[in-house]
């Protein structure tokens, strides 16, 4: 009799695991946080009255096997201002932050370039084969590579609106094709493509070999942090875009279009772009875009030199200047605009400590400098967009630039400085990792065949928990 239930102990023991972890963690469902007041090995420095200003939110999160935060998780949103901070539990804020896209019958438009597959050029065979296997999503993807002379790029515009807090299509794309030929004439593209599943259908994804470095490609060094999606800026009720040559994955000292595309396009409400600003890759391009005070703000690299530039919403240059490194001689731009003023960092290749601040704003349609000052230290990989990781705020009456960093979600970093000297800087403490605050993890990992080993590597793993979608708080936020 008892060898009959025996079979029934390991789910029971799983069971009781699951049930006393959700316990405990029941019982310590908050926690506390802070700035260090220690100064010790560099966590605090300077004056609290130099941050007392500097309003901003983030969350913490739980995170499951996989490393991200999903629909299930338990979220703390945490408010600050200056060194105090208010916590409330909230998961419902969290999830409504992350699928956060607009109002609804707002109308949203999508511009993205890749490669096209052409089976004549790219054949499947065992003498492209690259490689024998990969394993993604439990499926084997073999990899091919050829050379090629000729390589055709769409350039996809799809129109949204807003509905119930989602993003819905509103019917077919606007697709155009424009085409990158090697100017020897000769096969000395090389790409790699592969086939995989994309929802109902198989795709061939196609990738040109990227040069590393500016030795081999002048915008190799920008092309480290991700070829760019085309960014989409509103001015008003108007949409515009850029393609420049950060959207194509080709070295344009070996290839040059049949047909250039580039330049800076109004969007019109049907999804047809219409060109503003014609621009030939060869000689110039544009490498960022934003909306300010009406107009358009790029970064556009003009042989081998940067420039800030403000057009108007017709396409009209009004003004530029010149950035103090020029293109070979830069790792990253960052592009960030304010209410008052637009931030743009610079870092230098070989001292990527030592970033470039500039400070600009805007008199009678022409740019003015604010300030200028080094930004040192810190983490910092992106200053705007959904994905940045780090706040600037520039306060002009002051002269003081206040500096909050996510690290890779595990740590936050708060500093503020002039253009002299470093006022203020210290670290997020807290408790919000300890081991007795345990959380299941999603339950598509439970119902695995590795079900006991995922929940007590989970459960022993302290790290569950990351700082998530920080933001600026200003007048009229919520």
């Amino acid at each position: 009799m008892m060898k009959k239930y025996m079979g029934y102990l390991p789910i029971g023991l799983l069971c009781l695991i699951v049930l006393f972890s959700q316990l405990i963690y029941t019982r310590r469902n908050d926690f506390h946080v802070e700035l260090s007041t220690i100064a010790q090995e560099g966590e605090r420095i300077g004056d609290p009255d130099a941050i007392k200003d500097l309003a901003y939110s983030f969350y913490i999160a739980d995170t499951n096997l996989g490393g991200y935060s999903g629909e299930g998780s338990n979220a703390w949103r945490i408010d600050a201002q200056g060194e105090s901070f208010k916590i409330s539990y909230d998961p419902k804020g969290y999830k409504q932050h992350q699928m956060m896209v607009g109002d609804d019958a707002e109308i949203f438009f999508s511009v993205s370039v890749s490669p096209k597959y052409d089976e004549k050029t790219m054949p499947m065979s065992e003498e492209n084969k690259q490689s024998d296997a990969d394993f993604y999503n439990d499926a084997t993807i073999h990899s091919y590579e050829n050379k090629i002379e000729r390589l055709s790029y769409e350039l996809v515009v799809g129109r949204h609106h807003v509905e119930g807090g989602a993003l819905i299509s509103d019917g077919e794309d606007n697709i155009q094709l424009f085409t990158v030929k090697t100017k020897n004439g000769k096969r000395d593209l090389t790409v790699t493509y592969h086939e995989e599943s994309a929802g109902n259908q198989e795709r061939v994804y196609v990738y040109p070999q990227a040069s590393v470095g500016n030795a081999d490609d002048k915008y190799g060094n920008l092309k480290n942090y991700g070829f760019l999606n085309a960014p989409i800026v509103k001015l008003g009720k108007e949409s515009f875009t850029a393609i420049g040559a950060l959207q194509f994955g080709v070295n344009f000292n070996e290839v040059e279009f049949e047909k250039d595309p580039t330049g800076i396009y109004r969007i019109e409400e049907s999804g047809k772009l219409t060109q503003l600003v014609p621009m030939d890759v060869n000689r110039e391009t544009v490498l960022y875009m934003e909306a300010f005070q009406g107009k358009l703000i790029a970064v556009v690299e003009k042989n081998g030199y940067l420039y800030g530039r403000a057009y108007s919403s017709k396409g009209v240059l009004l003004d530029e200047f010149q950035f103090s490194f020029d293109l070979q001689n830069t790792n990253r731009m960052m592009l960030l605009p304010e209410k008052e003023h637009v931030l743009f960092v610079q870092e230098p290749v070989y001292d990527g400590n030592n970033r470039d601040l500039l400070i600009y704003g805007m008199e009678q349609e022409q740019f003015k400098q604010i300030d200028h000052m080094p930004l040192n230290g810190l983490n910092i990989t992106d200053i705007s967009g959904n994905y940045a990781n780090t706040l600037l705020h520039y306060k002009k009456d002051t002269g003081i630039l206040h500096i909050v960093v996510n690290d890779d979600g595990k740590a936050l970093y708060v500093a503020a400085q002039t253009n002299k000297k470093l006022l203020y800087r210290s670290t997020l403490l807290g408790d919000y990792t300890d081991d007795s605050k345990l959380v299941l993890p999603d339950a598509t990992q439970i119902t695995t065949g590795n079900a006991y080993e995922n929940i007590m590597s989970y459960v022993l793993n302290t790290q569950k928990r990351t700082l998530q979608n920080l933001r600026l708080v200003q007048d009229g936020d919520v």
